[in-house]
């Protein structure tokens, strides 16, 4: 990530990834950063983001093993959604490229050892970013996003519903009783309070 993010900031000497982050998530604390994120944004929106999508797809399409394209389609989609937490334009056919890409990560439901490609809400609320991504508004990624649709509070305008069953510590979250119901199969292996067991506690969110 941090050779993707020395490519988007470009010559901004001085400006630590960091800095990106923690303005991307809803973390703006000083007039400089949001400065330097408006003028980032105005870079990708003059040429920049259409090049830096274009490099990524190119490396997918050139890809000849699995490996190679996995890792570069989960960069293409890195992109595109600190593109869409900073606002950006991105283009139709890029924004189709990424639903294609994301068909082609590795994606669990539950909890594995080696904790690589989507977990499924990951896959669902990117998904559902790209359903209603508007140019010029900034995707909160951090924002809580429903276990079975991936929708948040800004796509179905109201708060999401909290599963009762789930500690309150990580609790899931869903927009109604149709998604509750299409995500319990799923969500019943990691339903209600971490047990205590002794041992550590891993839970899938």
């Amino acid at each position: 990530m941090s050779d993707m993010a020395t490519e988007i900031v470009g010559t901004y000497e001085g400006l630590e990834y960091d800095a990106v982050t923690e303005n991307v998530y809803g973390k703006v604390t000083k007039p400089d950063k949001v400065a330097v994120l408006a003028d980032v944004r105005h870079k990708l929106d003059a040429g920049l983001g259409n090049e830096l999508m274009k490099k990524r797809r190119d490396l997918i399409d050139a890809a000849k093993d699995g490996l190679h394209k996995h890792e570069y389609s989960y960069e293409l989609i890195i992109m595109g959604a600190l593109f869409m937490s900073l606002g950006a334009k991105i283009s139709d056919e890029d924004m189709q490229y990424m639903r294609q890409a994301t068909s082609g990560i590795t994606c669990s439901e539950g909890i594995t050892l080696l904790d690589i490609g989507w977990r499924g809400p990951g896959q669902r609320q990117f998904l559902a970013a790209l359903d209603h991504y508007t140019p010029g508004t900034p995707r909160n990624f951090s924002e809580r996003s429903c276990h079975a649709c991936g929708k948040t509070k800004v796509d179905i305008g109201r708060a999401l519903l909290r599963c009762s069953r789930c500690s309150s510590h990580a609790p899931g979250w869903l927009c109604d009783k149709e998604c509750q119901r299409s995500a319990w199969s799923d969500h019943k292996k990691v339903c209600g309070p971490p047990r205590d067991n002794g041992k550590f506690v891993m839970l899938n969110v």
